[in-house]
């Protein structure tokens, strides 16, 4: 228990709630021969990892958009761009619609209720919209 109260900081802050009482009830678990066994893992926090993937998804695909694009995208002024910037930025939003559906939702469908793997990347994607 000590350790697991100890692994409630990370680089000294510490880590979000969900975290934290995974983490203490996790050491009350039996000890197995299966690793797994005894990591608690609830809806949210399998969701909360689903958002956290896709946000680097998103992070990262963005940033590889020219930075006038990405600059208009993060300031919600993509409808300020030209017509050929606009289309550069609907395909990207287009292919990390698809990147969701094909990498996130799929990794993730085991675990959860296959309606909630959807509910959750489809809000996902609504994040990623041009305004």
């Amino acid at each position: 228990l000590k350790a697991q109260l100890n692994d409630c900081f990370e680089d000294g802050k510490p880590v979000c709630t969900s975290g934290r009482t995974e983490h203490i009830l996790a050491s009350l678990a039996t000890l197995d021969k299966d690793p797994t066994l005894g990591i608690l893992r609830t809806s949210d926090v399998i969701k909360g990892q689903m958002y956290q993937e896709a946000s680097t998804l998103i992070k990262r695909e963005v940033d590889l958009l020219p930075e006038h694009i990405k600059d208009a995208y993060n300031d919600n002024k993509a409808t300020s761009l030209n017509k050929k910037d606009l289309e550069t930025l609907t395909g990207a939003v287009t292919r990390i619609h698809g990147m969701i559906d094909k990498e996130i939702v799929p990794k993730y469908s085991p675990q959860l209720p296959q309606s909630d793997a959807i509910i959750a990347a489809n809000h996902i994607k609504r994040e990623v919209t041009i305004d």
